[in-house]
């Protein structure tokens, strides 16, 4: 994964004024997971983001406002996400440079139905996570919009079909599969396996603490971060690298008491802000 790497610090923005890192919007919550949101905006300041900016149902913002100072939160006046919210939320998305949508939103038939929208009526940047992968993907046109999805085991088999038991398996699937949706794809798991449908790359950095809840909305948030100011497979791919390393750090440092707060405290160890790790990538 050297060669990716290096792409990425070549691209790595400086920062002269406020939103040279992005303004990533967030757009997750219900009333059944409010904190949420929180997490994936938590993991975007700790990744570098100038502007996190949460929009979500009344009580998954409120609660969210109160996780840090950083975090900006939109409340939407009902409990779930609804079709009638979706002119709000894209009104809000003009002021975003890239977007993550999904996190805690829950399956409500109108959930999926304003998720189906908002994405029909946006062209920017996004991540597609969690409860947003059951929507009608692929009934929404995402080739005009650069688009990661982020699917753990059983969310790529809705997508595409059950994952095979050889790395060379996941691979074949997963191009195949980014080349339907016209997407770079994430298939979270022991070892990460990315694909944009024409490259391919893996990670191995992370460890079983990982599995603990939170973890896959703290790599959103990473990677909707990166999204903001890099083509899709870079920030992928340097997304879970950096997830896993800062997962590495909290379990060396607590063990299996390690929670997703403690690995995204740790995510300022990885290589997205380590000097001698980007001066020390390799070439392919």
């Amino acid at each position: 994964m050297d060669w990716v790497i290096r792409r990425f610090h070549e691209n790595w923005p400086q920062r002269e004024t406020k939103g040279d890192y992005g303004r990533l919007a967030i757009i997750g919550g219900s009333d059944s997971f409010s904190n949420t949101p929180a997490i994936v905006g938590r993991a975007a300041v700790r990744a570098g983001i100038d502007i996190p900016h949460i929009i979500a149902p009344r009580r998954a913002a409120d609660m969210s406002g109160g996780f840090g100072l950083d975090l900006i939160t939109e409340p939407l006046d009902g409990q779930i996400l609804e079709p009638s919210m979706v002119d709000t939320v894209c009104d809000a998305l003009d002021h975003a440079d890239a977007f993550v949508i999904g996190n805690g939103l829950g399956r409500d038939p109108k959930t999926m139905r304003a998720v189906e929208k908002i994405l029909a009526e946006t062209t920017i940047p996004v991540v597609i996570d969690a409860d947003a992968l059951y929507a009608g993907l692929k009934d929404v046109d995402l080739k005009d919009r650069p688009s990661i999805l982020t699917p753990h085991a059983g969310e790529f088999e809705h997508l595409y079909e059950e994952v095979g038991d050889t790395l060379a398996l996941k691979k074949e699937q997963l191009a195949k599969a980014a080349r339907i949706y016209q997407s770079t794809i994430v298939l979270k798991g022991e070892r990460d396996v990315i694909s944009n449908g024409s490259e391919r790359t893996t990670n191995e950095t992370g460890n079983p603490v990982m599995t603990k809840g939170g973890t896959g909305d703290m790599l959103s948030g990473i990677i909707g971060t990166l999204l903001c100011t890099h083509e899709t497979f870079t920030a992928a791919a340097i997304g879970t690298r950096a997830a896993g390393e800062a997962g590495d750090h909290a379990a060396d440092e607590y063990g299996e008491a390690a929670g997703v707060g403690d690995i995204i405290d740790a995510i300022r160890t990885t290589l997205i802000h380590n000097d001698e790790a980007r001066s020390s990538s390799t070439d392919r």
